[in-house]
């Protein structure tokens, strides 16, 4: 599904319409909101099942950035040097 710029200041009249200027803020707030926790359900629910399956003592995968997976991390400056020792 492509969308020309067109198509996005058109969906985003309609929002400014049905919503208004003093509410979009807050809207969007809500909305981001939502959204956070939803991950964190999500993240919370796969954590249990992981643990259910592999028992308590399971790894889990922990990451510096919420937006980017714990095996997509770079690695620090001793780690490299010591690997190429």
């Amino acid at each position: 599904m492509n969308l020309g710029i067109g198509e996005l200041a058109l969906v985003m009249l309609v929002v400014f319409l049905l919503f208004g200027g003093k509410r979009l803020p807050e809207t969007a707030r809500q909305l981001g909101r939502g959204i956070s926790d939803l991950r964190r359900s999500y993240l919370d629910v796969k954590r249990d099942i992981t643990q259910q399956t592999f028992g308590p003592d399971a790894p889990t995968q922990k990451s510096t950035s919420p937006n980017v997976p714990a095996n997509t991390q770079p690695r620090n400056a001793t780690s490299d040097a010591s690997q190429n020792s």
